[in-house]
Formats: C-alpha cells, sequence, structure tokens
C-alpha cells in the first residue's frame, strides 16, 4: 500500500475565465465623510470612510500603484479610489467562490507584473492573464475555511506580540526613564560613537518570491519590532548580492566576530 497521500491537482484557469478587473474612482481626501461608514480603499488597505458607496457588493481590492499586488478583502464592498488600486467582480458564482478567490490571488504572486517607473504600478491584462487553481466550489469553500481559521490564529499572535512589545516599551521605562527628557542623567553618545556602520537597504525592487530569504521593508516595522507574518520573500543568490551592502565594517576589513551573512535582508 502507499503510504503517501496523494496530492490533488486541480486545473489551472486565467483571472479573465473567472472574473472583471475594475478601475476605482476618484475620491479626493477632502471630499470624503468621516462619519461615514463606507469604507475608502487604497492600495495599502482601507484609508478612510464616506456616506456613498461604488461597490455595493462583496469585492477583493488589488493595488495597482504604490503597494502593487497587495490584495484587500472588501467584505462589504466600499469605494475603491482609481488612483491606486483596482477591485473586482466575480462573473462565475458558481463556479468560483469569493473567499478562494482572495487566498488565491494572495498567494499568485502578483508583485511580479510591477511595472518599474517613477511609481511602480500592474497593468490590469497582467492580472487577467495571472493563473489560479479552480476545485470543485465545495472544496473551494472547504479551504477558505480553513485558511480562515488560520488567519484568524496570526491575527491572535500578532496582537499577543503587540501587547507584548507594549509591555516591554513600559518595562524599559520604568528601568531606564524616557530616552528623550533622560530622567536619570545616563551617559549620551551619538550613534557614530557606538556603531561600526550605519547604511540603508536596497536600492531597486527586488525579484519577490514565495519562499527564501525575508525581506523587510517599512510595513514590517511600524510598530517598533520585527514583524514577519507579512513579509516577502527574496532568493539566496539575491539576498548574497544586497547583504553585501549593510555587512559591518572595521576599518576597512569585515569584523571576525560579526562576519556572517544576515538571515534577513532590507
Amino acid at each position: 500500500m502507499n503510504k503517501f497521500k496523494r496530492i490533488k491537482v486541480y486545473p489551472l484557469v486565467s483571472v479573465q475565465d473567472v472574473a472583471k478587473v475594475h478601475y476605482g474612482k476618484s475620491l479626493k481626501a477632502e471630499e470624503r465623510v468621516l462619519s461615514g461608514l463606507i469604507p475608502v480603499f487604497g492600495s495599502s488597505g482601507k484609508i478612510g470612510t464616506h456616506d456613498k458607496t461604488l461597490v455595493e457588493y462583496p469585492t477583493i481590492i488589488i493595488g495597482r500603484k504604490g503597494s502593487v499586488g497587495k490584495v484587500t478583502y472588501a467584505e462589504q464592498g466600499g469605494w475603491p479610489i482609481d488612483t491606486t488600486v483596482f477591485y473586482t467582480e466575480i462573473i462565475k458564482p458558481k463556479k468560483l467562490n469569493l473567499r478562494f478567490f482572495f487566498y488565491a490571488l494572495k498567494n499568485s504572486n502578483l508583485e511580479r507584473w510591477t511595472i518599474t517607473t517613477s511609481i511602480p504600478g500592474i497593468n490590469r491584462d497582467d492580472i487577467y492573464k495571472t493563473k489560479i487553481p479552480l476545485p470543485p466550489i465545495d472544496e473551494q469553500r472547504r479551504i477558505a475555511a480553513i485558511l480562515d481559521q488560520a488567519d484568524a490564529i496570526r491575527r491572535k499572535r500578532q496582537k499577543a506580540i503587540a501587547l507584548t512589545d507594549e509591555l516591554l516599551h513600559s518595562t524599559f521605562l520604568e528601568m531606564f526613564g524616557d530616552p528623550v527628557i533622560n530622567p536619570m542623567g545616563w551617559e549620551v553618545k551619538k550613534s557614530e560613537e557606538i556603531t561600526t556602520k550605519i547604511t540603508d537597504g536596497v536600492h531597486s525592487r527586488p525579484q519577490y518570491t514565495k519562499k527564501g530569504v525575508p525581506f523587510i521593508s517599512v510595513k514590517d516595522i511600524t510598530t517598533g519590532t520585527l514583524h514577519f507574518s507579512d513579509c516577502k520573500f527574496i532568493t539566496k543568490e539575491a539576498h548574497s548580492k544586497y547583504i553585501k551592502r549593510c555587512n559591518p565594517l572595521y576599518n576597512g576589513q569585515k569584523r571576525e566576530s560579526r562576519d556572517y551573512p544576515s538571515p534577513y535582508a532590507f
């Protein structure tokens, strides 16, 4: 008897075969109603509210400029703005579950279609030709339910990490005081006096992969702590090239005690 369970292989279809991709519509910040209940979406997700809706059905927001390829689930629809996003409309609801479609797009590496200009963007035709798996509709619902449970666990973990960060911050202040006002009179030095090298990260958008070396960007450190739950990845070869920029130097030579490649890229 074969001890290994057979892996199911589902047919691949183009996004164009199952959904329409629409441009959003302009809605300037000063025109939005802050007390409204309708979410307004940009490429990074919800960016405000309004009292009118552009999309009256559940949809998926796809970052067009800025956070290129970022996928956001809009359960109640909303107002996607035209400058940064697309939104989707399923044309074969009996064949495609929206929640499954959301996860399929998240894992389709839409970033690979990024057009490198002064403001990186993505073309709608490239989204249309993106392939996604298409299991039977009941199987889609089952897969989406499993992934929803996993996502709920991830969110709880993020919340726990945030609470831990808050505890660490308050403990630090209790032990050492506010570093800005320095109430305990600690010795103060400039960063250049206690570091061997201060540099920035890479200056070009790398080719992202589904797995590999975590690639850290601003969105992964906004809380003051590194978070890897939503970071992108690059290949080991790309990491070897980029890390040369960040290796600390001492008198022009690599320090022996720190002469190791970082497990992350920036």
